[in-house]
């Protein structure tokens, strides 16, 4: 059994001008000590897709999954006071931006204990010191001094550690990582993922991993699943995704990368054309096709689920041999 199971998730929000269906169909699976990385351009359903995992979805959101699972738990029927039990303890999320998701008015020490009392009978005390290794844990020097520290106080390097410490303080399961090394510069970002890395072989943890930049991708991730348009159009093992992309907007990605000892200086980056189509209303065959080379009459009828190897799905018409010709 996996670790987490999401099969045919769907979350449409009401619009004025009908309802936006912001993630159709989505499935995938995490397994335990496995790393997949969600991988797709901004507006496409990552986040939201990452948020109904803890049932953190905005009420106006409407989900539903026809199969929504964590370790054999059904995440579909969970009342809040059931879930304010599972999120932190066995399920935790690090976010987007540790400014914004850190309490400026509590100190490191409070925010660190306040997590791990909720879900342990400790004392104070043992919060504390609890916290104060965590921080040691996660790399972070003079551990109890930045206790006594506000976020304000730390650089972002710091807070992005400050935020693993307090989604791993309880020892969880799954790690929900929403593109958590988007502010940070490049130095850093390795940093944060080696430390996730190292975490995830000494934690046995399972990690979900959402991201823009396949370049992360290529460095962290067991598995990937591209989306686009609010829907996943390939999954595959990571060697296998770089080696042989088969869905058009997949290779389009990897092809705007830029590539050392091959992309001159000042040469023109590859980009896709077109813009990404409204979700709005009824959506029907495949949601690239108005910005792919490749699309017939066909793409706008129905959706083609092709499997290219036993773990490799990609939804298209066409081959990839196809496509190439």
């Amino acid at each position: 059994m996996s670790l987490l199971n999401v099969e045919d998730l769907c979350i449409d929000i009401a619009h004025p001008r009908g309802t936006l269906h912001a993630v159709r169909g989505v499935s995938f699976h995490v397994e335990k000590g496995e790393t997949l990385c969600i991988v797709g351009e901004s507006g496409c359903g990552k986040s939201l897709t990452s948020h109904a995992l803890l049932g953190l979805s905005p009420k106006v959101a409407k989900v539903e999954a026809a199969e929504l699972s964590f370790d054999g738990t059904d995440l579909r029927r969970l009342k809040e006071r059931q879930w304010r039990g599972l999120r932190g303890l066995r399920m935790s999320m690090i976010f987007q931006d540790p400014m914004t998701s850190l309490n400026p008015s509590f100190t490191i020490g409070a925010l660190l204990q306040e997590v791990y009392l909720r879900h342990h009978k400790a004392s104070r005390a043992e919060a504390r010191a609890h916290a104060e290794e965590m921080l040691r844990k996660v790399g972070i020097a003079n551990a109890g001094e930045r206790l006594n520290q506000y976020p304000h106080q730390l650089s972002g390097g710091l807070r992005q550690r400050v935020m693993i410490a307090m989604g791993l303080i309880c020892g969880p399961d799954l790690l929900i990582a929403d593109e958590p090394t988007t502010a940070l510069d490049v130095n850093i970002q390795l940093q944060i993922l080696r430390l996730l890395q190292e975490l995830k072989q000494d934690m046995g943890l399972g990690i979900l991993f959402v991201t823009h930049d396949l370049g992360l991708v290529a460095r962290f991730a067991d598995r990937v699943a591209v989306m686009y348009a609010g829907r996943v159009v390939e999954t595959a093992p990571v060697q296998q995704l770089f080696e042989r992309p088969c869905h058009p907007y997949t290779r389009a990605l990897i092809n705007c990368i830029p590539v050392p000892g091959r992309t001159l200086p000042g040469a023109r980056l590859g980009a896709i054309p077109g813009v990404v189509p409204s979700l709005v209303g009824p959506q029907s065959g495949c949601a690239f096709r108005d910005r792919c080379t490749h699309a017939t009459p066909l793409c706008s009828t129905r959706l083609q689920r092709r499997r290219d190897s036993a773990e490799h799905v990609y939804e298209c018409h066409f081959t990839p041999e196809e496509t190439a010709a």
